[in-house]
């Protein structure tokens, strides 16, 4: 069978292999940048492009973590099942590094691929094999100032991930428009994003950090520092709401919603049909590691300590969810909760300062749904009749069995000896529209439960991602003189640009370092045949010290209430749809 030639389009910038073709193309500001701080942005203004993010090599990986999850939980590039008939002509929008579109077009040989994005980034084409950059083309330009420089009805499939980042809400609907303009009628079109989550760190974690001289960590063990401001404990849930109200506030006055698991199938459902939409796929916070062991200790067997062993330093199983049909709120049973030492008393109460997780129902732009499993009571699309232009919407029964129904009912009890549960659907939202089979929960809850940790890091990294357009925000506050920065320890003497950018670097710092604490990705490593971290030796009042925030972290982990425990920290969202042309 003879491979569809993909049609030139002089007028927008493609990478290709040959290095006197690319000189002869002018280029606009796809292949411009503007370097701020050492990170590489677009050169469009905000208000043409408000994506926030830097075009970092890091960041762009980011993506390459979710690409990875499904093809190991899937062993499919696509949510949908085409039944052998897979398409011919693939638009990939968003495309980011181009990584799902190489793969993509390794799996299907029949099809000619377009990865369209705001910028130059992808991977070179004269990097891969003929057979594979002969059917490929990347598309430069930006879709929110301009129509999609694409024939009418020129694809059969439509791939979309990761640009809710950068879409005002009043977009939502002339994208879906514009796509289904180059949609076939009854080409399929399925969409993936995830939300912008800032993950808490509660003051049951931090304070003990920060009482003492020294990080548990030897990587990041610099002194706290004095410039970084110290947040109203009375006033604020957290030492660094500071830094989650500057975040959401990045897409709040960009007007993008940063929920958009919330947004995402009113909008696709108001321009597809046969819609379905999965329940919410939430990842919870990982399971607390083990503190890391004091240099005398890496040598004993499995580097625990008799007094790691008696105090139960190992990390123990997240939250297992309960599932329920009612609308009531599910229960998690509290099995993160370190048990109390023998020489404790269990009669005592619990006294702790810490106060809830900010939730991000508090954000004024939408409401999030709780993250908690369900998947009974999803609703059908109205639209859902089969038809003969429709592939199947659904995932083969090779690659998807079950659904979170299928996870066993825990007990109290028994929860101590179960597995973290890794992943879970929440259907307590009423944007659910059927598709529930779609998530291979079965595959998601069999990998291994240090992937956690990767879910958190690829959250925290989209925060420290935005550092820039969080410093925007801050700016204009102090610029105000916002009064509201008080609370959050800033002084009359503070209200300058430098001191104020001196102020949130520490801050920043801090928050990046307390976060490598609770990723602890050397347990993961750790876990997997690495060696221990080398620490260098320590005198005897730096073992003390370390001696005595261990103790510390323990008891304020014995202490947090069982909802800081239970938070979640990634949140994806899935809708699928068929063009359907009058």
């Amino acid at each position: 069978m003879s491979t569809p030639k993909s049609p030139h389009r002089p007028s927008y910038s493609s990478t290709i292999s040959s290095s006197s073709e690319t000189a002869r193309k002018p280029h606009g500001k796809e292949r411009k940048f503007t370097i701020l701080n050492g990170s590489k942005f677009h050169a469009y203004g905000r208000d043409k492009a408000p994506y926030p993010l830097p075009f970092d090599r890091e960041v762009l990986e980011l993506w390459c973590i979710d690409h990875a999850l499904i093809i190991q939980a899937c062993s499919n590039v696509s949510f949908v099942d085409f039944k052998g008939n897979t398409p011919k002509r693939c638009l990939d929008l968003g495309t980011g590094l181009g990584d799902w579109t190489v793969d993509a077009a390794k799996r299907w040989p029949d099809c000619t691929f377009v990865g369209f994005d705001l910028v130059d980034v992808q991977i070179p084409l004269f990097t891969l094999h003929q057979s594979i950059a002969s059917r490929i083309e990347w598309v430069h330009g930006n879709f929110l100032r301009a129509k999609l420089p694409f024939e009418d009805d020129e694809f059969d499939h439509i791939r979309i991930q990761g640009i809710s980042f950068g879409i005002p809400e009043n977009k939502w609907v002339w994208l879906y428009e514009e796509l289904r303009r180059v949609l076939k009628h009854g080409g399929t079109i399925e969409h993936l994003e995830a939300d912008a989550i800032f993950p808490i760190l509660p003051r049951w974690f931090t304070e003990p950090l920060h009482a003492r001289t020294r990080y548990m960590s030897p990587s990041s063990a610099p002194l706290r520092s004095p410039t970084t401001p110290a947040a109203d404990p009375v006033c604020t849930s957290h030492e660094y709401e500071l830094l989650e109200k500057l975040f959401y506030e990045v897409f709040e006055n960009r007007f993008i919603n940063p929920i958009a698991s919330a947004i995402l199938p009113r909008y696709f459902s108001a321009v597809f049909s046969h819609v379905v939409s999965p329940p919410v796929l939430t990842f919870p916070m990982p399971p607390l590691a083990p503190l890391e062991p004091l240099p005398s200790q890496i040598g004993a067997p499995n580097g625990i300590s008799p007094i790691n062993a008696n105090a139960n330093f190992s990390p123990q199983p997240s939250p297992t969810l309960q599932i329920d049909t009612s609308e009531d709120v599910l229960t998690s049973s509290p099995s993160l909760a370190t048990p109390e030492p023998p020489s404790s008393n269990t009669n005592d109460a619990p006294v702790t300062t810490a106060l809830p997780d900010a939730r991000p129902e508090d954000i004024k732009t939408s409401k999030r749904p709780p993250s908690v499993a369900s998947t009974s009571s999803s609703m059908t699309s109205p639209s859902s009749s089969t038809s003969s232009v429709v592939p199947s919407l659904t995932s083969s029964p090779s690659t998807s069995t079950s659904s979170a129904c299928d996870e066993p009912r825990y007990s109290s009890t028994s929860a101590q000896s179960e597995r973290p549960v890794l992943a879970s659907l929440n259907a307590e939202e009423s944007s659910s529209i059927g598709g529930v089979e779609l998530f291979p929960m079965k595959e998601l809850s069999n990998l291994d439960e240090h992937s956690l940790y990767m879910q958190l890091y690829r959250a925290a990294m989209v925060v420290f991602a935005t550092k820039e357009a969080m410093w925007e925000e801050l700016a204009e506050k102090v610029v105000k003189r916002d009064l509201s920065l008080r609370q959050y320890g800033w002084g009359d003497n503070d209200y300058h640009v430098e001191s104020s950018r001196r102020k949130f670097e520490s801050l920043m710092v801090s928050y990046k370092t307390d976060m490598k604490v609770r990723m602890a990705l050397w347990n993961s490593l750790v876990q997997n045949g690495w060696e221990y971290p080398r620490r260098d030796p320590l005198s005897k009042a730096e073992a003390l010290e370390e001696e005595r925030l261990r103790q510390d972290i323990l008891e304020a982990r014995r202490l947090a209430k069982e909802k800081e425990l239970t938070a979640f920290c990634r949140q994806i969202r899935l809708a699928i749809g068929v063009n359907i042309k009058q």
